[in-house]
């Protein structure tokens, strides 16, 4: 597949670069800061709820970028945020959640609950597993019962923090009867937005590959045994050289699940199961891979591929497991048969 990126998306990556550059010893706290200072999670946000209007495909270039920089996952939860309630919230809801969120002035987080209630307005019930839901001020639910914006600091809620393995923290919250905003987002809404998170997060991921390989390459080339560099023992090349196939192989079908969002429809979930099952896997190998080339100093917490490493971990639990979404991929196949 042959992708030229326009001079709006190029114009995206260069300035994630810069500031990935310029900040790449900043604590995550100010990874994001940064991102959001550079008005990035308006993209996903629709015209006429103020934002940018970017395609699919802008949102993969800007998650490749940040992935390329290792500027954090929390970035993911943002940017679901803003797609969920940007395409489907009130003018009040945007005013109230939606532009704070994506200016800073909020922290915000995105949550799946399985077993809820609602009565008159008040939600009881769990989110074992929000990501950011630690620190946020405002929590977007999905589920069963609906889809719902809830105040993390309303009476009722209790929440654990979890310190997960790229140093990012999550929550496991309890809702007793606190009171929420139903966002009008049916069921097929929320699976094609969830599709949208998957391809945005197996968007990193690529990105992160591609930063972890291209440290690697750097390292083989002035890493010497017997007297000469390990890139030029054969085997070395030949384990490289299978990377680089994985690498293009992932963005190939992470590019095409992007693209094809704009018309959606269950050849693009189905296209998107397949880019994510493919991407969590091949990126954990080249993961595994890139730490074994760099010997004991590649799980030191000061070097690149160590980061990428776990922030691969992370990326790969985020929206189930590929076996999970090679499963979706021949649900959506049978239901197409």
């Amino acid at each position: 597949m042959n992708f030229r990126a326009s001079d709006e998306q190029v114009m995206l990556r260069d300035s994630i670069e810069r500031f990935g550059q310029a900040e790449a010893a900043a604590p995550p706290d100010r990874h994001l800061a940064g991102l959001i200072e550079l008005g990035l999670f308006s993209l996903p946000v629709p015209a006429a709820a103020g934002g940018l209007d970017g395609g699919c495909d802008d949102v993969m270039v800007m998650m490749e970028t940040i992935g390329h920089q290792l500027l954090g996952t929390p970035a993911l939860g943002l940017n679901a945020f803003a797609d969920l309630l940007g395409r489907h919230g009130t003018p009040s809801q945007h005013a109230s959640w939606l532009t704070p969120a994506i200016e800073g002035r909020i922290r915000v987080a995105t949550g799946r609950m399985d077993a809820a209630a609602i009565d008159g307005g008040l939600l009881t019930g769990s989110a074992p597993f929000v990501p950011d839901g630690a620190t946020a001020d405002v929590i977007l639910l999905h589920g069963p019962a609906g889809v719902f914006v809830a105040r993390a600091a309303s009476a009722g809620v209790t929440r654990s923090a979890l310190r997960l393995v790229d140093d990012s923290f999550a929550a496991a919250l309890e809702f007793e009867r606190v009171p929420v905003e139903a966002i009008g987002a049916s069921p097929q809404d929320v699976e094609d937005a969830s599709a949208r998170a998957m391809t945005a997060a197996a968007a990193m991921a690529v990105g992160i590959m591609e930063r972890l390989l291209s440290d690697t390459l750097a390292h083989v080339r002035t890493r010497h045994q017997f007297g000469v560099p390990i890139a030029s023992f054969q085997v070395v090349q030949h384990r490289l050289a299978r990377l680089y196939v994985s690498v293009a192989q992932c963005r190939s079908l992470v590019m095409a699940a992007a693209l094809g969002a704009a018309k959606g429809g269950r050849d693009w979930r189905r296209m998107t199961a397949a880019a994510h099952a493919l991407t969590i896997e091949r990126s954990m190998q080249l993961a595994h891979e890139c730490v074994q080339f760099h010997g004991g100093m590649g799980i030191t917490r000061e070097l690149a591929v160590s980061r990428g490493h776990k922030q691969l971990m992370m990326l790969s639990r985020l929206h189930g497991s590929a076996a999970g979404s090679r499963r979706n991929f021949d649900r959506l196949s049978a239901a197409e048969a």
